[in-house]
């Protein structure tokens, strides 16, 4: 490290500049995320990033991963032998889309047999390696109560944010019915294809703990496995930096406004995060060891993230990216050559893991990849208009987490950036930091840089549908990269602290704790108000026609003769029959678009009515001149709606 006046003057005040460049990157962030920018936040932006360069360069002390470790030894000669016949007949048990008890234990028993032919045994400790010891008492007791505010959040008025469910939650509702029907397929075709972690997820929660099939199971499956990523969270910062980095980004993730909202919304995108953060847990332990137990769970946590979500099928590509970095890593010279086994572990193990669903795939291509084609069109990408407009997706891409992000409303607040303006100024800062670690040679610190660009392109490579880049749902596996380079600065600045007196030290926390504060406050108001507001204006309240159909049965209206009179993109009566836990209600009791109302001769019944199908309630009024019609009052006019009952 440099010994000049300049160097050794930043190192003194390096608490001090890193809080103020935070500090001036936040202050930017309100007029980025309003498309505004004055020379002020031009200014405040340059000074944030090379103050946070600056650092980098003359006070991070950088890391040490140690030694790289002896190569492993040859795989188990039996377990080897038995993982094909396994493999061959979970095969012939996968065929036609259909999971069955023999083809289950087959596949499971070839993942047990590879995993037992390959992992290592006992090992002696290496000269100089980093081992992580056992978690201190203190740091488990963060990180679970940093697990715990993350319920808390999670789980805070879930049955009323998101209030209402969309269309396809009745498409998940419907699969999951057929799975609680006995039906047990590999992957569900239902609107243009899914994975099959999330439905037999839900199957779980409704067999074990008893809850119902209908829209709050559904926030309540994807919250747990949301839930889940956070303490992967702490392993990766753990693993690249420590237990303060891993506690920083358990924390970020615990709250921000990114991943609560897409563990909360009740559909598959929550699926992906966990994964990935284990797979860049996996990857970075073994550009630091290079074992094979780390090989090992790199595959099996491929091969468990391709059943979740689409967007995931991107994360395989940070394994030859990690191979690259292995290969130019000093640390590696004289053991490179392990590559050429520790690859095709890797492929192996996760194709095993993958068996059934491979199989779908090469069986029913057209299913696997119906919803990625219909989004990503990579045939004319040598055009010189796809190249535009791959460019510009770039670029779009680029401001999400700071200016300007995903322009839909079901899973986000339209246009609001990724980022909260605290955790916003953190990724900039770490990012700035992180580049400098790669340019002063440290390799493991470009797997996160560069993933941030690798896991984002499920989005980028919309080029048909241009408009619907940056997405928060397609980039989704970009979070664990993200969060954990926005909790570096975070890390930095609470080491430096720790050097100072107790007066300087508490001031510099006291600063920290105001920065988070703001970050949670942000995050907060952002989904629990804004987006709140904003996806009940915009989603038809179908629960509450629900909740009337049901307080009409109570007073003697049997839900047999309660009726929905639907009108053209308006709701989807399969929501409403889920609320009343009763599926096939909207088969018999839905009156299609534009059909008449029925003239029934059965006594008290109940029409719920669109408030602008004027010519329909007319209709009610002439076949039944005794009907009483009501107005059902909801928090924005345009989703009221009328009931016609007629005693």
């Amino acid at each position: 490290m440099s010994a000049s006046p300049t160097g050794e003057l930043i190192r003194r005040l390096a608490p001090l500049l890193g809080l103020a460049a935070l500090g001036m990157l936040a202050a930017a962030g309100g007029p980025l995320s309003r498309g505004e920018l004055p020379f002020w936040v031009g200014a405040a932006l340059l000074y944030g990033v090379l103050a946070w360069l600056l650092l980098g360069r003359y006070a991070d002390e950088g890391e040490d991963p140690g030694p790289v470790e002896p190569g492993g030894r040859p795989p188990r000669l039996l377990p080897l032998l038995i993982v094909v016949p396994l493999a061959l007949l979970a095969w012939r048990h996968t065929s036609g889309n259909r999971f069955d008890l023999p083809g289950v234990v087959a596949w499971l028993g070839a993942v047990a047999a590879w995993v037992w032919a390959w992992i290592p045994g006992p090992r002696s400790p290496v000269p100089g390696s980093r081992s992580r010891r056992a978690l201190p008492p203190l740091v488990v007791a963060a990180l679970l109560l940093i697990l715990a505010a993350g319920a808390f959040l999670y789980f805070h008025r879930l049955a009323q944010t998101p209030g209402e469910p969309t269309s396809d939650h009745a498409e998940t509702l419907l699969d999951l019915t057929d799975v609680l029907s006995g039906q047990r397929p590999i992957f569900f075709i239902r609107n243009t294809g899914r994975e099959p972690w999330k439905f037999y997820w839900l199957l779980f929660l409704v067999k074990v703990f008893g809850l119902p099939p209908d829209f709050l199971t559904t926030k309540v499956g994807t919250v747990t496995i949301g839930l889940l990523a956070i303490p992967a969270m702490f392993l990766l910062g753990r693993e690249l930096g420590g237990n303060r980095l891993g506690l920083f980004a358990a924390a970020l993730v615990s709250w921000s406004q990114w991943p609560l909202a897409i563990s909360r919304v009740g559909i598959r995108v929550s699926y992906a995060v966990l994964p990935t953060a284990m797979v860049l847990w996996a990857l970075l332990r073994y550009l630091r060891r290079g074992d094979r137990a780390s090989v090992l769970w790199v595959g099996i946590w491929i091969g468990i993230g391709l059943y979740g979500y689409v967007p995931f099928r991107v994360v395989p590509l940070l394994v030859p990216l990690a191979a690259a970095l292995a290969f130019l890593d000093p640390r590696w010279r004289g053991r490179r050559r392990r590559l050429l086994v520790d690859l095709p572990v890797v492929g192996v193990t996760a194709g095993l893991v993958f068996l059934p669903l491979f199989h779908f795939m090469l069986q029913y291509p057209q299913f696997f990849w119906e919803r990625m084609a219909e989004r990503s069109s990579l045939a004319g990408a040598l055009s010189q208009d796809s190249l535009r407009t791959l460019l510009g997706n770039l670029g779009n891409m680029a401001l999400a987490f700071n200016v300007r992000g995903d322009g839909g409303w079901v899973n986000f607040v339209t246009r609001a950036p990724f980022l909260d303006v605290a955790t916003g100024a953190l990724f900039l800062a770490g990012a700035a930091l992180a580049l400098s670690r790669v340019f002063r040679g440290s390799v493991r610190w470009l797997l996160p840089v560069a993933g941030v660009f690798v896991l984002t392109l499920p989005s980028v490579l919309i080029l048909t549908f241009a408009h619907e880049n940056p997405s928060v749902n397609r980039s989704v596996a970009a979070i664990p990269a993200v969060f954990l380079i926005a909790a570096t600065p975070l890390d930095r600045i609470a080491g430096w602290l720790q050097s100072l007196r107790p007066l300087t030290r508490i001031a510099g926390f006291a600063a920290i704790a105001v920065l988070l504060v703001v970050s949670i406050v942000a995050s907060y108001r952002a989904y629990f108000f804004r987006y709140d507001r904003q996806y009940s204006n915009l989603v038809e309240h179908t629960i509450e026609m629900a909740h009337e159909i049901r307080d009409w049965e109570i007073r003697g209206v049997p839900r047999s003769n309660a009726y929905v009179l639907n009108d053209d993109y308006w709701i989807d009566p399969r929501n409403i029959a889920f609320e009343l836990q009763d599926p096939g209600w909207a088969v018999s009791n839905e009156v299609p678009p534009g059909s008449p109302p029925p003239r029934l001769s059965g006594r008290p019944l109940l029409f719920v009515v669109r408030p602008a199908d004027t010519s329909r309630r007319r209709a009610l009024r002439r076949l039944y001149p005794e009907g009483e019609e009501r107005t059902i009052v909801q928090s924005f006019p345009d989703r009221n709606f009328n009931t016609y009952l007629v005693r």
